[in-house]
């Protein structure tokens, strides 16, 4: 059964800038909401996209979505809506330096929840 699903794109947002990717499509299963999964998964993207030689890193979010928005804000994200001229109406935008996800994937903030979540899943990994 899947966990959590998201993808990256440069092509489902018209005028996007060539160094810049969209996640899309982030979706967790109901029965993993609340475990950080989202939040290890947005900063798995955020690296791929900068492996990838992508700079930037957004996303759009529906404005009613408090939990998306709250997520993207949680993860560094900052909001960007009507900072550009490409960005589609009717959605609230947040973007992030690619390259800011790479020493959270090395190495999450001591203490933090997302160090606490791998610390616990690698021990479950290693039993």
């Amino acid at each position: 059964m899947p966990i959590a699903f998201c993808t990256l794109s440069w092509s489902e947002s018209k005028g996007i800038p060539f160094d810049a990717v969209e996640v899309c499509h982030l979706v967790v299963a109901p029965e993993r909401r609340y475990l950080y999964v989202a939040a290890r998964l947005l900063r798995t993207a955020r690296y791929i996209a900068a492996q990838f030689g992508y700079e930037w890193v957004y996303g759009r979010i529906v404005p009613g979505n408090t939990r998306a928005i709250a997520l993207a804000l949680f993860t560094g994200f900052v909001e960007v809506t009507n900072g550009y001229d490409w960005l589609a109406d009717g959605f609230r935008w947040f973007n992030s330096h690619s390259h800011l996800a790479e020493a959270l994937v090395l190495s999450p903030r001591p203490g933090s929840p997302l160090a606490r979540v791998d610390s616990e899943l690698a021990g479950r990994i290693v039993q």
